[in-house]
């Protein structure tokens, strides 16, 4: 495969039914022009070339995995996704801003009060060395978010206003596993 002059993948193009085809590498690094096919080289790209800044990647324990976006849209600069292991569904993810702010913690409705969404704050404020900023409460808070603030810890801002969960922006629709 072509490499691009920053090491990254070129497209690549093909014919297919008469037509030309090109396809386009979709794991763009974000500190640079490289984008990669696979997201093995894009890891080892990214931990290579810009070791000191943040990146994509996954960590697992014996029942969970978390996976770590960054910036996988504009809305979700710092997105954490916790799922389970063995069936790779979702059971919480958390959204922070470029500031390190939590705009989002959501966790499925039959596994609340597991200690998912603490896993996944205190696995974001250890990220530290790789650039990612701590996560910080947002003084937008539902009254659930004020119980999981308070439980887990950190500076808790004063309450600018109580939040419904209808007002909050949802990030997963769990509803399509009833």
């Amino acid at each position: 495969m072509r490499t691009s002059e920053h090491g990254g993948d070129l497209p690549t193009t093909r014919m297919e039914n008469g037509q030309t085809v090109t396809s386009y590498p979709g794991y763009k690094c974000p500190h640079c022009p490289a984008a990669f096919f696979k997201g093995e080289k894009y890891s080892s790209h990214v931990e290579g070339t810009h070791p000191d800044k943040p990146h994509s990647h996954s960590v697992e324990d014996d029942v969970h995995r978390i996976d770590y976006h960054y910036y996988a849209t504009p809305v979700h600069p710092h997105w954490f996704i916790l799922s389970d292991k063995k069936s790779g569904k979702m059971l919480s993810n958390m959204n922070l801003s470029e500031s390190g702010e939590v705009k989002g913690v959501e966790t499925h409705p039959k596994h609340q009060r597991e200690g998912l969404a603490s896993k996944l704050w205190d696995y974001a404020s250890s990220l530290g060395h790789m650039g990612i900023p701590a996560p910080k409460h947002s003084t937008a808070r539902t009254k659930a978010g004020e119980e999981w603030a308070k439980k887990v810890g950190g500076e808790l801002p004063a309450r600018g206003r109580l939040l419904s969960a209808r007002q909050m922006n949802m990030m997963i629709d769990f509803s399509r596993d009833k």
